[in-house]
């Protein structure tokens, strides 16, 4: 197989494994309203599931970057995505709330061993790091497109058999996945056999607990941690536009679990746009940010400015115009790696420390703005955007700290030196 080939065909199999795989975890993104009913719980009871499969994965987050750094990362994918599936059958065969805690804490653990900075090393290490926007954008177009489609069945299959029929759909899609990339990833033998990668002869080559400090120390660790926080609230709290539209805006529920599909799926088609704006336009995937932020923070200005009794359907279709600059500053998150300057023998262990704070984006505003809604009702909506435009100028911020960053770098003014190759 050629080099293109495998790039586009890594790339496909990886995209359609991280649409299903975290589709369990936040299916209140398109069956917020159904969950509630079907199980008898409140808004707050449902974002306290996300917070305790984000405690989980927070706790094990350090662990799962020495565990990317030391195993095949083909193998890690594999092992999430079949073991996120198996959950999917046992929270279909048992819909209550009860079970619902349990395989959320289990979620936790099987998204959490090692899934994300194995993926993340893996796309990184795809194309050179002129290409790094391009190759994360594709991704997140592969992704959108695939949950799209795997959603549309989802909405299809809870209309014809009710809740559980939905989370059939997820649990077979992440079984579907694991046999992909059992054909479609080359695990570490593969590359050593093509020189890709030199064999590890013994763990001197893998990280050590004390090249912590040298992470710890480096201030691309935490521009990376708030780059994610801010990219990642956007990216998920835009679902919030779906009880809006149906609770403030009388959108059925019905219509509104559509443009969540589409809002949340169907516009990842844009996400190339992010890749060509930080690779080739503006070169740089901290200027793309400030760009994006600021559109971003203006969207949700306008949006506090609806009221109820306007025309629904003016509010439905502005509800898709955020996505349309979220979903491509989103899918550029991890470029940004290249201004960072991390060495190669800890960037597992890297991606895994700085996204430290990426689950308290789960923990902490879901139950804040659900209890918001649940104490103020549709005025929770007005501070719920307010916080999101917030987080845009916390990310421009961060941007700024970036370029700061990386031209103290190209100076030779800070260089990360853990081994001797990182020279």
């Amino acid at each position: 197989m050629n080099q293109k080939a495998r790039y586009y065909l890594s790339l496909v199999s990886l995209g359609i494994g991280g649409s299903s795989i975290f589709l369990l975890m936040y299916v209140r993104y398109v069956f917020y309203d159904q969950m509630i009913e079907t199980m008898g719980i409140s808004n707050t009871q449902i974002g306290l599931l996300t917070t305790m499969s984000s405690f989980v994965g927070f706790v094990l987050t350090i662990p799962s970057g020495f565990i990317a750094d030391h195993f095949d990362s083909k193998r890690l994918i594999i092992i999430a995505l079949s073991s996120t599936a198996a959950l999917c059958f046992i929270f279909a065969a048992f819909t209550t709330y009860p079970v619902a805690i349990a395989v959320w804490i289990g979620l936790g653990f099987s998204t959490g061993l090692g899934y994300w900075p194995s993926l993340i090393k893996f796309i990184n290490g795809l194309a050179g790091p002129e290409d790094s926007g391009k190759s994360f954008s594709l991704y997140y177009t592969v992704y959108g497109l695939s949950a799209a489609f795997v959603n549309v069945a989802e909405v299809w299959a809870g209309s014809k058999f009710g809740f559980s029929g939905a989370v059939v759909v997820i649990g077979c899609i992440n079984a579907v996945s694991a046999v992909l990339d059992v054909f479609l990833l080359d695990g570490d033998k593969d590359k050593e056999k093509r020189g890709e990668i030199v064999a590890k002869q013994d763990s001197g080559d893998k990280i050590r607990v004390k090249d912590l400090k040298y992470i710890v120390k480096w201030p691309g660790t935490y521009i990376l941690a708030f780059a994610y926080v801010c990219t990642y609230t956007l990216y998920s709290n835009v679902s919030y536009f779906n009880p809006y539209l149906v609770n403030v805006m009388g959108v059925p529920a019905e219509i509104s679990s559509v443009l969540s599909i589409i809002r949340t799926y169907f516009l990842m088609l844009v996400c190339p746009i992010g890749g060509i704006m930080a690779d080739k336009v503006l070169k740089s995937t901290s200027k793309t940010y400030i760009l994006a932020f600021c559109i971003i923070g203006v969207m949700f200005a306008v949006a506090l400015l609806f009221k109820p009794g306007m025309n629904m359907w003016i509010a439905a279709v502005y509800s898709l115009l955020p996505s349309l600059v979220v979903m491509p500053l989103y899918s550029i998150t991890y470029s940004i790696m290249r201004e960072l300057h991390f060495a190669p023998s800890v960037l597992g262990t890297a991606v895994a420390v700085s996204g430290l704070l990426g689950p308290l984006v789960d923990m902490v505003p879901p139950p804040i703005f659900g209890a918001w809604l649940d104490k103020y009702g549709n005025a929770g909506y007005s501070m719920i955007f307010i916080t999101l435009i917030t987080m845009c100028v916390l990310g421009s911020l961060v941007a700024l700290w970036a370029m700061s960053h990386n031209k103290k770098c190209l100076a030779g003014q800070r260089v990360m030196t853990v081994r001797e190759e990182d020279l």
